[in-house]
């Protein structure tokens, strides 16, 4: 029994040397969600901010210098206060909403500018044109944006040469074009940087998940080993010594009968003490699976991941383990990115013949289901252990089931 007890101090030890890795990355990847945070309120702050002082010095123009109706005004000023909700609403990652309903309010924030453009004389109101660009490389490729940028810049100017045909429209038009090329570039550099470091932070969750299975591999080698050892020296040793015993009380005088019984009684105690020993640390051969995969999904930036995991999973190995970690993984990668998900439901089950890990989304993607890298490399991992990869689409997201034939 003090064995046992030797064995499991040990693993409490190794336990608590890992926790504080994983400790310092939640610490770290929370600090780094209020950094992002703050910043996006410090740049949707800073364009509303600017959409407010073009407003008001346009207003404050038209009133102070020109013979402008109320009705015109407050319809320059509806015009102002619509593309600064629209873009609030584009920019919060808090407010619901679609890509379709974000492609509309972005098209629709075009027709405002045109508006404003055609509705005061001042040309400076095109700076609601550079505010608009830097948006779009969250919307669509930016190459794509770059070449469209001259077209755009072209209609709004043309709207705005139509009414009121100022001198120097066309170079002001082309140093404005300038400045949306730079806000679409510095943007898109924005973009490629958030994208980098999400990886990054992919990358980490994984190394804390690899790192909880090869722990748990290294202390389910140990463990194996010192049962076998106790099994094979101490338990051999024993028996001999129950089995010398009982000859050696044929051969005593029968007054020291009773304390070669007793001894061997005491024997075959112990011999039984190790094997119930033995058989409990043999019952913790199967790795911690449970604790690999919330150190995969933790934190999750921009989703919600739930796990229903059973009290006990027989994953007999550490390649199964793998095989299972990096079909979550890709199951999880490919909900946000393809499917544009905002929850994703992980359910493992245990049966006498397999296990099966369900990954369930709510993504809004309607394109038919294509096996890519990701799903092929998924499906031979599983493969080489008998099991199967399914996927399937729902009414409301994908469900895709992966399969291991175990035996209890």
């Amino acid at each position: 029994m003090a064995m046992k007890m030797h064995v499991s101090d040990r693993s409490h030890n190794f336990k608590n040397d890992f926790w504080p890795i994983g400790d310092l990355h939640a610490c770290l990847h929370t600090e780094a969600m209020e950094l992002k945070k703050l910043q996006l309120n410090a740049d949707r702050l800073s364009g509303i901010g600017t959409v407010l002082v073009v407003a008001a010095f346009d207003l404050w123009l038209l009133l102070s210098t020109t013979n402008a109706t109320t009705s015109r005004l407050a319809l320059l000023a509806l015009l102002y206060a619509t593309f600064t909700v629209t873009f609030f609403i584009n920019t919060s990652d808090e407010l619901p909403r679609s890509r379709w309903l974000r492609h509309l309010i972005i098209g629709g924030q075009f027709v405002v500018i045109c508006s404003v453009m055609y509705t005061t004389p001042n040309m400076f109101s095109a700076i609601l044109l550079v505010v608009w660009s830097a948006q779009l490389p969250y919307f669509m490729p930016v190459r794509w944006a770059l070449w469209l940028t001259p077209i755009w810049s072209f209609v709004a100017w043309s709207t705005h040469a139509l009414r009121w045909q100022p001198d120097g429209i066309v170079i002001t038009g082309v140093l404005f074009t300038t400045f949306n090329v730079f806000a679409l570039i510095m943007m898109e550099s924005r973009r490629n940087a958030e994208f980098q470091k999400e990886r990054a932070e992919q990358a980490n969750r994984e190394l804390i998940a690899m790192q909880s299975l090869v722990k748990e591999a290294s202390q389910q080698e140990e463990r194996l080993r010192i049962a076998r050892d106790i099994h094979d020296l101490v338990g051999h040793h024993l028996t001999a010594l129950s089995v010398q015993l009982q000859v050696l009380a044929r051969k005593v005088p029968e007054a020291l009968n009773v304390e070669v019984e007793r001894s061997r009684t005491i024997s075959t105690l112990l011999l039984a003490d190790v094997r119930v020993a033995v058989s409990e640390m043999r019952e913790h051969e199967q790795l911690n699976l449970r604790e690999a995969l919330e150190a995969l999904v933790k934190n999750l930036p921009g989703i919600e991941v739930s796990l229903a995991f059973p009290n006990k999973v027989a994953v007999l190995n550490l390649e199964q383990a793998l095989a299972i970690l990096r079909g979550v993984q890709e199951s999880v990668t490919n909900s946000v990115r393809h499917g544009k998900a905002t929850q994703v439901g992980i359910e493992v089950q245990q049966s006498e013949r397999e296990l099966v890990v369900r990954v369930k989304d709510n993504g809004q993607s309607s394109k038919p289901i294509e096996f890519g890298n990701g799903l092929n490399g998924m499906q031979e991992r599983l493969k080489s252990f008998n099991g199967t990869v399914t996927v399937e689409r729902q009414t409301r997201g994908v469900l895709i089931c992966l399969r291991i034939p175990v035996g209890l």
